[in-house]
């Protein structure tokens, strides 16, 4: 019996493992088929960010730190998708690095970081990043490390940024920003 039920468990372990490494497969990038109906059901707003992702760039961080903000919408079962929702993203140079700052702000009704200044970001954000940005030749990626991932992928256009965000497996967002 002892045989047996160690075998259940490796054999489950090996299951619980392949998942897993599947289900990690899901964000090295923006899957093609991201707002396709049977993937994840986008509202208009989520359609017009995600074109405008596509058609962008990988962000260039010209001087030191970077502030932007503006809306987002949610593409989970969980939220209405086509409620506005604010944030505000800080990037900020580390050496080499890139660290990544923010917060969401749901359910309000105009957008509370607007006039934000860098000064204000550079305050709310004096400690250490726990998370850096890497650069690929298409975009920015942030991964959290957490469990289950978060992750943002940025690009930007002449006039603006875009992130598509993956919280967990489930959930997801789409954000449109500008620089403050």
């Amino acid at each position: 019996m002892k045989t047996k039920n160690m075998l259940l468990f490796i054999g489950l372990c090996f299951s619980l493992s392949s998942l897993q490494n599947a289900r990690a497969d899901m964000f090295d990038q923006v899957p093609e088929e991201y707002c396709s109906p049977e993937y994840y059901d986008c509202s208009a707003f989520s359609l017009k960010i995600l074109g405008n992702y596509n058609s962008g760039h990988t962000p260039l961080l010209n001087a030191e730190e970077a502030l932007y903000s503006g809306s987002c919408y949610m593409v989970s079962s969980t939220y209405n998708k086509d409620h506005e929702h604010f944030a505000y993203l800080y990037f900020r140079k580390n050496n080499e690095k890139i660290d990544f700052f923010g917060a969401f702000s749901f359910f309000y009704e105009e957008n509370p970081y607007k006039k934000m200044s860098l000064e204000e970001a550079r305050l709310l954000n004096s400690e250490p990043s726990k998370y850096q940005v890497t650069s690929s030749a298409t975009e920015w990626r942030v991964d959290t490390n957490i469990d289950p991932p978060w992750q943002y992928f940025i690009r930007e256009t002449e006039l603006k940024l875009y992130v598509i965000g993956f919280w967990g497996y489930n959930d997801s967002l789409t954000c449109e920003f500008e620089k403050n």
